[in-house]
C-alpha cells in the first residue's frame, strides 16, 4: 500500500492540493521553478524514511514538507529583492521597467484584438472653385441634342429653292443707240459785221423724231427686261415655314440663356 506513494495519480493529488493550499500559480515563475525542483528532488528520500507509515500520512506529511520549503522560498526571495533595491532611484526604476513590460504587454493584445488599417485623414481645406453641376451640364448637353434633331428635323421638311441659270439666248443685249437727225445748214457770213452764225432747224420735226426714236427705245428694252426676267424668276419657299423656323431658334435660345442664368446664380449663392 505504501508503494503506491509514487504513483503518477498520488502525486498529481499531492501537488494539486499544494497548489490550493499556498496558491503556488500566482508566484513568480522563479519560486515556482524552484518548488518543483524541490518537490521531484525530496520524493525518494521523503519515502525512504516514512515508509513503515500508511498512504494518508505519507501523504500529509509531504504536503506539509512543502508547504514549508514553500514559504522558505518567499522569504529568501523577499530578502534578496529588499537587499538589491536599496535607494528610492533603484526602487523607482525598478517599478518603471515593471510599467513598461506591463505597458507593453497590454499594447500587444490591444493591436492583435484590433487589425491594424490606415487611419483616412479627412480633408478640412477650403475648396476656393466650386466643382460644376454635372447635372445641369448634362441637361444642357440633351438640350442642345433635341435643339440640333428638331432643327435638322425642319431644314429636311423645308423645300430647297430651285435656282434656274439663264441660258446664252436669254442673255441681255443693249440695244443700239440711235442718234438723232439733227440737220445743220451751212454758215451764212454777213459782209457788214463779219459774224458767223449758226441755224438750227425748227424745233417741232426735232421733237417729232425724238418722240418717236424714245418710244421705240421703250418698248425694245421693256419687251427684253420681261423676257430676261420671266427666266431668271427664282421659285421661292413659303414665307410661313421660315418664319417658323425663326420663332422655334429664337424660343430655343431663350431656354438656352435662362438655363445659363440659373447656372450663373447657383454658383453665386454658394460663392
Amino acid at each position: 500500500m505504501n508503494g503506491s506513494f509514487l504513483n503518477d495519480d498520488n502525486l498529481k493529488l499531492i501537488w494539486d492540493l499544494i497548489n490550493e493550499e499556498t496558491a503556488l500559480s500566482e508566484k513568480s515563475q522563479i519560486i515556482n521553478q524552484n518548488i518543483i525542483q524541490i518537490f521531484r528532488d525530496n520524493l525518494t528520500k521523503f519515502y525512504n524514511e516514512h515508509r513503515e507509515s500508511d498512504l494518508f500520512t505519507m501523504n500529509k506529511k509531504y504536503i506539509m514538507f512543502m508547504i514549508n520549503c514553500i514559504k522558505k522560498e518567499e522569504q529568501i526571495s523577499y530578502k534578496k529583492n529588499s537587499n538589491d533595491l536599496i535607494t528610492f532611484k533603484e526602487i523607482q526604476n525598478n517599478k518603471r521597467v515593471k510599467f513598461d513590460d506591463e505597458l507593453t504587454r497590454h499594447l500587444n493584445d490591444f493591436k492583435s484584438a484590433i487589425p491594424n488599417e490606415p487611419l483616412v485623414i479627412p480633408d478640412f481645406k477650403i475648396k476656393l472653385e466650386d466643382e460644376p453641376i454635372k447635372e445641369m451640364e448634362k441637361e444642357l448637353m440633351e438640350i442642345k441634342a433635341k435643339r440640333n434633331y428638331e432643327i435638322d428635323e425642319i431644314n429636311s421638311r423645308v423645300p430647297k429653292p430651285i435656282i434656274q441659270k439663264p441660258s446664252i439666248q436669254t442673255s441681255f443685249v443693249q440695244p443700239p443707240f440711235v442718234q438723232p437727225p439733227f440737220v445743220q445748214k451751212p454758215a451764212i457770213e454777213d459782209s457788214s459785221n463779219n459774224k458767223k452764225y449758226i441755224k438750227i432747224l425748227d424745233e417741232s420735226p426735232t421733237n417729232n423724231v425724238l418722240n418717236v426714236i424714245n418710244l421705240g427705245m421703250d418698248e425694245e428694252s421693256s419687251y427684253d427686261d420681261a423676257n430676261i426676267f420671266n427666266k431668271l424668276k427664282r421659285t421661292s419657299a413659303p414665307d410661313v415655314s421660315m418664319s417658323n423656323i425663326a420663332f422655334e431658334l429664337k424660343r430655343m435660345n431663350e431656354r438656352i440663356d435662362n438655363l445659363y442664368k440659373i447656372i450663373e446664380i447657383k454658383n453665386e449663392i454658394k460663392q
